[in-house]
């Protein structure tokens, strides 16, 4: 096949993964009494058919040459299909780590909400303990208010 069949070869490889390529490989026959490129008329999606590649009617590539060609589209493809397998696992993946980051945001506001709740419970009880130890202390000596609630040693 000449620069032209190669060409349509590449851009089918490198067509997006929402959009396949009409055909994946060229067809290609080796019969040496064709003067024409050995690349078949292709249909496109639409129904259209593609025209054929003109090449170099005396420049014929080898067998060996073909199946390079082959192999490198085929591993083109591979890899193509490879990193878009990745691109849609790392987008999985960070979909589970942003969900996990909003439940431990709302984990968090709910503790932090818990320790103002308890805070506040424990400041009224040191008000609480502190005002019943200065009242018994108060009405238990003899006026003074001093003893913390203990009454003096006999």
């Amino acid at each position: 096949p000449g620069p032209a069949s190669h060409a349509r070869a590449v851009r089918c490889v490198t067509r997006s993964a929402t959009h396949p390529p009409a055909v994946p490989f060229p067809v290609e026959s080796h019969d040496d009494d064709d003067d024409e490129s050995d690349v078949d008329d292709a249909t496109l999606p639409n129904g259209e058919k593609q025209p054929k590649a003109r090449g170099n009617p005396k420049t014929k590539s080898t067998p060996i040459e073909d199946e390079k060609e082959r192999k490198r589209l085929k591993r083109l493809l591979r890899n193509r299909v490879s990193a878009q397998e990745a691109r849609e696992r790392k987008k999985a993946y960070m979909s589970t780590l942003e969900d996990d980051r909003r439940d431990v945001q709302t984990r968090m506001s709910e503790m932090e909400a818990k320790i103002n709740t308890l805070e506040r419970e424990n400041f009224m009880l040191r008000q609480v303990v502190k005002n019943a130890t200065l009242g018994k202390g108060a009405s238990a000596g003899n006026g003074r208010g001093g003893g913390a609630g203990l009454s003096p040693p006999a």
